[in-house]
């Protein structure tokens, strides 16, 4: 590996779970995709995001205030607000967080899936990356396009939905939240629709000046 980049792994047999990262050095991924063994909870991160350090009753929020925002703090999140937590997040990022105590793990991404994760499917197993071309690798059998999602790149520049270019494989959608018990296919749930931010009420010119800054 590259003295460029960081990298880890996390093997939790018991909920039938395997992941790993890399990420750059010093970069917020890296410092956020960490095992955190007094909570006993690993977090593999991809992207960035910033929490709501105020929000946070722990005193271990406030030493971490102006540092490197890393896998404590999402994790004191966490554990104050346990799944809801992804919606508090601010940011472009996808994560896998594996809760050894109470046996699950939790997929999420950012509101709109820009930070993207590709999934896929087969006999009881969930395959899943922030880029294509590792599930291309490990399953040699996705290695074909997707004759639609060739079609609408072409035509738009891009898939739609949660078409990929690559045929069985897709795309999680933005706003996700899945949750995993050692069982598949597990909870999916969505922590955000476009719509909740699109209703609000318009801002005066003053108002939106003063929430910007």
């Amino acid at each position: 590996m590259s003295l460029f980049f960081a990298s880890g792994t996390c093997f939790v047999p018991e909920i039938g779970v395997y992941g790993g990262w890399v990420a750059h050095e010093e970069s917020f991924a890296a410092h956020q995709s960490a095992r955190v063994e007094r909570h006993d909870v690993d977090l593999l991160f991809s992207g960035e995001c910033f929490p709501p350090f105020q929000s946070l009753s722990s005193p271990a929020s406030s030493q971490h205030q102006g540092s490197n925002r890393g896998a404590d703090e999402l994790l004191y999140l966490y554990n104050e607000k346990g799944n809801s937590f992804v919606s508090q997040l601010n940011g472009l990022f996808s994560g896998l967080l594996i809760d050894r105590r109470r046996k699950r793990a939790l997929l999420f991404n950012d509101r709109y899936g820009i930070e993207r994760i590709y999934y896929y499917g087969k006999d009881g197993t969930l395959y899943f990356a922030s880029e294509a071309k590792a599930l291309l690798r490990v399953v040699p059998e996705l290695r074909a396009f997707d004759d639609e999602g060739v079609a609408q790149f072409l035509t738009f520049g891009c898939t739609l939905g949660e078409r990929t270019l690559f045929r069985n494989i897709q795309l999680l959608p933005g706003g996700s939240l899945w949750s995993f018990n050692g069982d598949l296919p597990g909870r999916k749930e969505q922590y955000f629709r476009p719509e909740e931010w699109e209703s609000q009420p318009v801002l005066s010119e003053e108002a939106f000046e003063l929430e910007f800054m």
